[in-house]
């Protein structure tokens, strides 16, 4: 059996009926991780020995949870490996942030995503790559080898999660943790072909509120499979047994006569027609299953109202050394440092208002996630600053909306163009309708869509 195609709750149900040990998971996922990585750059940091010790510890407390019939006293996940994005300290282990500003920083600490995550009993294999301070929506750092989409090696993960989407797609995980603040888990989804979820912004679960004083950023997964992604959503927050489950019991619902609106355009970069066709036939089998869908013009948005935001908040990063920056990041931040923190809340709730206004009543808006497929690796790297991330921002012109508002969003597979490059639709919900998200996204891959995700 192939250890490292099941799902991370077919792995879960495997370690509690005894039929494959912790220890086993995780040397299947480390073999397959150093053979085949070194082409594909998700991980930053592999944390073998780490990992083997403590698989072995938690094959002795399920063997005696087995024994004793106490296995729902136990996380759903307990034994099973994911892997932390390389924004999330690890304690004993680098941070690096992406940057060669932090290139020997060895964290003292867990933050509270990791200790979470520890308390739903993962084993983690390792750290996984990011852009810079999260800045950009490809993983092509100076500090690290570019991270590779695998469907197709030529061209980027995305970003900033793209070591975390990279490694879900090539199977070294099952699932793994990303963060968002302007797209960072829908992005490199969307373009590795996983699944991926943007929790709301009242879900609490942002990674660095000293940090994101503006509620933009917020921790989630990114997997292979819906359920996964529910699971692991009841484990970050703080749900980790079974019995406990609010995403995952809630996910089977049926849906009758929605208000859904699409938009298919924006302000910044014509949409590919690929990509646009694949959400026509979306919206065409929703309407004949009796959905009221209807048609949105682009939202009256700029980048440069956006920038000033995104500057602030990359400015927020604490770092020692400026000089070693990459050019696009030290630009953000030049730029951020004197902006005055209370225009930009203002500005951010300005913005907030008029996403709002924008959606109207919708139960569900749908848009490309990224309208157009991504550069090949490298194409902006001699860049100056300013246009390199008027590039990246083609990417995440449909995703920032809904950090900016702070609703619940997702990335979902819809097929792929004639170079083997993933393409995905984006949904997102009413403010605190993260169940409703989760729900629909599977009711769409069921109903509508017809396949699953298996991996590039």
């Amino acid at each position: 059996m192939e250890l490292w195609n099941l799902s991370g709750l077919e792995m879960a149900q495997m370690l509690r009926s005894g039929d494959v040990s912790s220890l086993q998971l995780t040397e299947a996922l480390l073999d397959r991780i150093s053979k085949k990585d070194i082409e594909i750059n998700s991980f930053t940091q592999v944390l073998k020995l780490r990992a083997l010790k403590d698989a072995k510890k938690k094959d002795k407390v399920l063997k005696h949870a087995i024994k004793k019939g106490e296995l729902d006293r136990l996380p759903l996940f307990y034994g099973v490996p994911t892997g932390l994005k390389d924004l999330t300290p690890l304690r004993g282990s680098f941070t690096r942030l992406g940057s060669r500003g932090f290139r020997y920083f060895i964290s003292p600490y867990d933050n509270w995503v990791t200790k979470r995550l520890k308390e739903a009993g993962f084993v983690f294999l390792g750290k996984l790559a990011t852009s810079e301070f999260g800045a950009m929506p490809v993983t092509e750092t100076d500090i690290h080898p570019p991270s590779r989409n695998p469907c197709n090696q030529n061209y980027p993960s995305g970003g900033s999660s793209g070591g975390s989407a990279a490694a879900v797609a090539a199977k070294f995980l099952p699932f793994a943790q990303g963060s968002d603040g302007a797209g960072s888990i829908r992005i490199p989804s969307a373009l590795c072909g996983c699944f991926g979820f943007k929790p709301s912004r009242d879900m609490e679960l942002n990674p660095s509120p000293h940090v994101d004083k503006f509620g933009l950023a917020t921790i989630g997964p990114i997997t292979r499979d819906i359920e996964d992604a529910a699971a692991f959503l009841d484990a970050m927050n703080g749900m980790p047994l079974e019995k406990d489950s609010l995403f995952r019991k809630n996910l089977n619902k049926d849906f009758q006569k929605l208000n859904i609106k699409v938009c298919y355009d924006n302000p910044i970069v014509e949409t590919d027609p690929v990509i646009r066709n694949g959400i026509e036939g979306v919206v065409e089998k929703l309407k004949n299953i009796g959905h009221h869908v209807e048609e949105i013009e682009a939202i009256d948005a700029r980048l440069e109202e956006f920038l000033p935001i995104w500057q602030k908040l990359l400015a927020n990063v604490p770092n020692l050394n400026e000089r070693v920056l990459q050019p696009v990041t030290k630009w953000l931040r030049v730029a951020g440092k004197p902006q005055n923190e209370k225009q930009i809340k203002d500005l951010t709730k300005a913005m907030e208002e008029k996403v709002f206004a924008w959606i109207g009543d919708a139960d569900f808006v749908l848009t490309p996630t990224v309208p157009v497929f991504p550069p090949k690796i490298g194409e902006w790297r001699e860049l100056p600053p300013e246009e390199a991330f008027s590039k990246a921002s083609h990417l995440g012109v449909f995703t920032a909306p809904f950090n900016i508002s702070g609703q619940p969003a997702a990335s979902l597979p819809l097929g792929r163009n004639e170079l083997g490059l993933p393409f995905a639709l984006q949904i997102a919900g009413r403010r605190s309708g993260d169940v409703d998200v989760l729900a629909f996204s599977k009711y769409l891959q069921d109903r509508i869509i017809g396949e699953k995700f298996s991996g590039c």
